[in-house]
């Protein structure tokens, strides 16, 4: 993240995000409890800076992949979260 800045190659950032939220998610779903929520709450956050670069209209296979991973990312939040905020991640999901 110090090499590829967002200001200074903002797809190579991009993809460090979207790798990183990757690694985080597989953490979050192996390590379980509450440590395994907050691997998934991370995953979300850096799924999300990397949608601030891939587009649907410039970069549509990174946003397609990106979305798809999010969608997956909030789906196991939700569900390890439970109650009314486990909900509101699920729909996060579906909207993703």
């Amino acid at each position: 993240m110090e090499i590829y800045t967002r200001e200074q190659l903002p797809q190579k950032w991009a993809a460090s995000q979207y790798n990183l939220a990757n690694a985080l998610q597989e953490q979050g779903v192996r390590a379980g409890g509450l440590h395994g929520t907050e691997f998934l709450r991370q995953a979300v956050t850096a799924y999300r800076g990397a949608l601030t670069i891939y587009s649907r209209e410039q970069l549509p296979q990174d946003w397609a992949a990106t979305q798809y991973n999010l969608a997956n990312a909030l789906k196991n939040q939700g569900v390890r979260t439970g109650g009314s905020q486990g909900t509101e991640l699920l729909a996060q999901a579906v909207a993703a």
